[in-house]
């Protein structure tokens, strides 16, 4: 399954961050996301890549049939908590969707583009948000593996379709293998929700 985000009240209180041999107090904002897609996606992968790539990367134990992950990212004057929900891909006819859902701001649906049955599988995934009360405008579509260029099997111009037609927020393409394009993604989503509009240049800084 894809992704979502919830901003907490606890975004006026200061916490700590220690940066290379600075020390700094910011404001935090707390962000929860939830990966949904089917189990071969690579949804583990991606939070995998994103929490142990970075500083500040905890994971917990697995919890109502989710794992919760967490990445903290300074986001301009902001540190950002990316609390990441990682949703089995049997999930999809759990009675308890909707608690994993439920109030999300953004949810990232993760297909694998070399995989066909995972893309065709995106319209039960996104009727089975729907069903349960998430906004198609709170909806982006992640394209994962695109490393694996020789056995890509959906091209962009399907997975822009896909997108348009759906009326979803928006779409992305990433590796978990490689870290391509991953971070920004994150990032991307955190500065909508957060009311940031961050420049090409800020966010080539975070895919390096």
């Amino acid at each position: 399954m894809d992704i979502a985000f919830f901003l907490s009240n606890s975004s006026a209180k200061l916490y700590y961050l220690q940066a290379g041999v600075q020390e700094l107090y910011l404001p935090m904002k707390d962000l929860t996301v939830a990966l949904v897609g089917d189990g071969s996606s690579g949804k583990s992968s991606i939070i995998r890549t994103l929490t142990e790539d970075g500083s500040f990367s905890t994971v917990y134990a697995q919890t109502i049939g989710c794992d919760f992950h967490e990445r903290r990212i300074k986001i301009r004057e902001n540190l950002v908590s990316l609390r990441v929900w990682d949703i089995g891909g049997q999930s999809i006819h759990s009675k308890n969707i909707k608690q994993y859902v439920y109030a999300a701001q953004a949810i990232f649906l993760v297909y694998d583009v070399t995989n066909q049955e995972s893309f065709m599988n995106l319209d039960d995934w996104l009727s089975a948000l729907m069903k349960n009360g998430v906004k198609k405008e709170n909806v982006y579509l992640v394209g994962n593996k695109i490393d694996m260029v020789d056995q890509r099997v959906v091209e962009e111009a399907r997975h822009r379709t896909f997108v348009e037609e759906n009326g979803l927020r928006e779409g992305f393409f990433m590796s978990a293998k490689t870290a391509d394009k991953l971070l920004v993604a994150f990032v991307t989503v955190a500065g909508q929700i957060c009311g940031i509009d961050l420049t090409d240049a800020e966010l080539e800084a975070y895919s390096k």
